[in-house]
């Protein structure tokens, strides 16, 4: 529960009703101890407190974020976990601008009129937690796209930046769509900027969300299948996990390559460990392409046909052109479901032959 520091906490305050559940989440897998503070409206409230009493907080990291509405967030953590606090603090600075947003539609004269604008404002949320990928413009060529088939979903892609100018990256499709849906996107995704910096093997990342997740998976009956591969451009190799996740492509000079699945999507069964395996990747003309069911759409005429669509749209080597071609040749009217694509390559690639 959240609790004021300088009085009573006041009521109708809906985020530090449900936070403190989901801050409790992120701290089971997360696998490091916080303290985060929500400062608006005159009033101090402790959100989540795991540190110890005995550690004071000047001997641990501390992270601030300002909000344009003169709220404040206030986050002290171990200082070796920087990279799975900095995922926390801009998760809850969106959350507490939906809710402050949110809050400011509760007078609006027609419900349905705010119950669309609530929706929106959550696709919104959901879109921001998704990795900005400017980012990585020094390194690679890359392009993604998410559109969830309702206001909120379950895909998502995320990248990481590993030592070596390696690039990890991976894209899951959670079974479900909704906010439920949402939640599990959103705690695998803060998972994932944790675990792939501190584990070197795809397939322990794997393991690791699945441990992490395993009970709020069944908690919901959902399953979620996952691709998770390191490009590592110094020995040319593709290193990968796949959980299931059937739209997992190589692409080299036109020639398309499928990556089969290697084990059953996450929270389908228990399991300790995942397996991986390693391909050649010519970082200066391959390009990895990872999309959900759907864009696949019904296909006619099996594996073969998927293929050859498949080819005809890598024609062209950009990955802008590649997400665009597979949205455009979608029939996202015939198959309601969340549509997410995304197309990577080492800068400097060689242009395929046309």
């Amino acid at each position: 529960m959240s609790r004021s520091i300088d009085e009573s906490p006041t009521e109708g305050s809906s985020l530090e009703a449900y936070l403190p559940t989901l801050l409790d989440r992120f701290q089971r897998f997360a696998g490091f101890a916080f303290r985060l503070v929500l400062e608006r409206d005159g009033r101090r409230v402790v959100l989540h407190e795991s540190l110890s009493e005995s550690d004071p907080e000047t001997g641990t990291g501390a992270s601030r974020a300002e909000l344009s509405s003169g709220s404040r967030i206030e986050l002290w953590h171990p200082s070796d976990s920087e990279s799975g606090a900095e995922f926390l603090l801009d998760w809850v600075s969106q959350l507490v601008r939906f809710d402050e947003e949110r809050a400011q539609l509760a007078g609006a004269n027609l419900e349905g009129e705010r119950v669309t604008a609530e929706l929106e404002l959550a696709r919104e949320l959901q879109a921001k937690l998704l990795p900005s990928l400017s980012g990585f413009s020094d390194l690679v060529d890359v392009a993604g796209r998410c559109e969830p088939a309702y206001e909120i979903g379950g895909d998502f892609y995320q990248l990481a930046r590993l030592p070596g100018r390696r690039i990890g990256v991976m894209l899951g499709d959670v079974s479900s769509h909704g906010i439920s849906a949402a939640l599990i996107m959103a705690l695998t995704m803060s998972a994932v900027a944790i675990l792939a910096r501190e584990r070197e093997s795809p397939a322990d990342v794997l393991a690791g969300i699945h441990r992490a997740l395993l009970r709020e998976l069944e908690t919901t009956e959902m399953y979620m299948s996952v691709f998770y591969g390191i490009l590592d451009p110094a020995s040319d190799t593709l290193c990968y996990a796949n959980a299931g996740h059937p739209f997992a492509y190589r692409i080299s000079r036109g020639v398309v390559e499928r990556l089969d699945a290697l084990d059953p999507p996450l929270g389908m069964i228990e399991r300790d460990t995942y397996s991986e395996t390693e391909t050649r990747w010519t970082a200066a003309e391959d390009l990895l392409l990872l999309f959900t069911d759907g864009l696949a759409g019904d296909v006619p005429g099996g594996k073969d046909a998927a293929t050859r669509w498949l080819t005809e749209i890598a024609r062209k080597p950009e990955p802008d052109a590649v997400v665009r071609g597979l949205f455009d040749t979608s029939d996202d009217e015939a198959r309601p479901d969340d549509r997410t694509a995304l197309a990577i390559r080492f800068r400097g690639a060689a242009s395929a032959p046309t």
